[in-house]
């Protein structure tokens, strides 16, 4: 029997677009005076995809970093703290290397690449850097389960008897500062928001600073409150509002029909969301507030949120001149205590400054959250755990450095790659990338890991400059959503 033979070309159903091509952080360093300041840009693939690198008071490159013919910031700021790398982190304030600079938001003194940006990344002003960015890197709420991250919402500690004042935007701390800056007492555009619902009456108390959490995935959100004595997780189910939609709409009353009496904010599809959505409070726990070097507001009033899929909740908050504390409630609400207290010596949060204390961030996929802060003074040293959101299974990690800071970004769809700003005379950066898939395989649940800050690599990741300094990194700002739809989606 004769066999029929095609020479029609197998067909492809979807092009795939590498998203690992995109850029991933910079590294930066500075010597303003002769070997001058830049970055080198790094992709997915830990790959250097870009520069932009100045001389001191020369005329050999890009741009200069010193004299009156160098850009404005790098001539006003010259030799200043905050953009000199001349030294580690240790005991100082302005350092770009300390372990709070990056967070869900970038670095607070340097914007983020995105994957249309030119070059491999510029500097803010000063106070630019000092004061008005750090607004957005305290209030910033918890993203998880999302694939999409290009949004960002904000919660300020304004507010009392069951409301909270939020804002939904951007992933851009300049443009929050913005709205704060513009909306002066008035508020508009930063409303409060009721937190009363159907099934609770238990939403009385003051609110935090940032501290809350959404799930996309399993659509729950979760809002902290406190009454100085207690903290308490408000669990939202079923709620149905495209945060991100509204995020970049740009507006809060976006989608409410217009009139013209003025709007309140209870004619808002976010005020009407909270209202109506299923409401449950968890258990009251104490707050936790340890001494600090000159107030409890970092321990009492702010925390790192996340909340699993099936209804745990994790907070991580820092405790100045305590450490951390780890908290857990379980799916039905209970209380679990607390489960991880490292400790250390002085230490500082934002009482201290908005720019300290804990950040978050969470991988591409959405699926690993993981919370930290410095352990050491402004910015040195670590506590650091992460959370996969799946299942709530989480890690743990410390390090009590008193020199060097530590600075982290998201690595490709679920890895993070670490940084400590220790000298690149050696040469090159340090730095560790961690494999959050294999890590969470081989390990157990809450198991503490001693190695995930040695057996770093050098030689690898070139520095501007060429003596001695200690750079660290920029996290870039790249599409998230590119490593589960482009991967995910050719499998077929």
């Amino acid at each position: 029997m004769a066999r029929s033979i095609t020479t029609r070309p197998a067909t492809v159903k979807s092009k795939v677009q590498d998203p690992y091509t995109q850029p991933c952080f910079s590294v930066y360093a500075c010597e303003h005076g002769t070997y001058g300041c830049g970055w080198i840009l790094f992709d997915h693939n830990i790959e250097p995809i870009a520069k932009y690198v100045g001389d001191g008071n020369y005329h050999h490159n890009q741009f200069r970093t010193y004299t009156s013919y160098s850009p404005e910031f790098f001539n006003n700021y010259a030799g200043s703290e905050y953009m000199e790398t001349s030294s580690h982190t240790s005991s100082n304030s302005n350092r770009g290397g300390n372990t709070c600079n990056v967070g869900y938001l970038g670095h607070q003194f340097y914007p983020s690449v995105t994957e249309y940006t030119k070059t491999a990344g510029y500097v803010r002003g000063w106070p630019a850097a000092h004061d008005y960015s750090s607004y957005g890197f305290r209030d910033c709420n918890g993203i998880v389960g999302d694939t999409n991250q290009d949004w960002a919402w904000f919660s300020n500690r304004e507010g009392a008897g069951g409301t909270t004042r939020m804002h939904f935007g951007q992933r851009s701390t300049t443009k929050y500062h913005n709205l704060w800056q513009r909306e002066g007492s008035n508020f508009i555009n930063i409303p409060l928001v009721s937190l009363s619902g159907p099934n609770n009456s238990d939403t009385s108390d003051n609110m935090f600073y940032g501290s809350s959490t959404i799930n996309v995935r399993s659509k729950k959100v979760v809002v902290m409150q406190h009454n100085d004595g207690y903290k308490q997780p408000i669990v939202f189910s079923d709620f149905d509002v495209d945060m991100r939609a509204l995020s970049l709409s740009g507006s809060y009353y976006s989608g409410t029909p217009e009139a013209t009496a003025a709007k309140t904010p209870s004619d808002s599809k976010i005020y009407q969301a909270f209202a109506s959505a299923n409401a449950f409070a968890y258990d009251r726990a104490n707050a936790r507030a340890y001494s600090s070097y000159s107030s409890d507001s970092e321990a009492l009033y702010r925390c790192q949120t996340c909340i699993s899929d099936n209804g745990q909740v994790y907070t991580f908050t820092m405790t100045p001149s305590n450490g951390a504390v780890l908290e857990h409630w379980d799916a039905a609400g209970g209380y679990s205590g607390v489960l991880w207290n490292p400790t250390y010596g002085l230490s500082y949060g934002y009482e201290q400054g908005n720019r300290f204390g804990s950040r978050w961030q969470v991988s591409s996929d959405g699926e690993y959250w993981w919370s930290y802060c410095p352990m050491y003074y402004y910015g040195s040293g670590i506590a650091f755990v992460v959370v996969r959101i799946s299942d709530g299974k989480y890690l743990k990690y410390s390090n009590n450095d008193s020199s060097y800071g530590r600075t982290l970004a998201p690595l490709g769809k679920n890895k993070m790659v670490m940084l400590r700003d220790q000298n690149k005379d050696d040469p090159g950066a340090y730095y560790k990338v961690i494999d959050f898939n294999y890590e969470f395989m081989r390990r157990s649940n809450g198991e503490e890991i001693s190695d995930w800050d040695s057996n770093r690599s050098t030689y690898m990741l070139d520095v501007p400059g060429n003596s001695t300094g200690y750079p660290f990194l920029i996290p870039s700002m790249y599409n998230t959503s590119l490593f589960t739809s482009q991967l995910e989606s050719n499998q077929d």
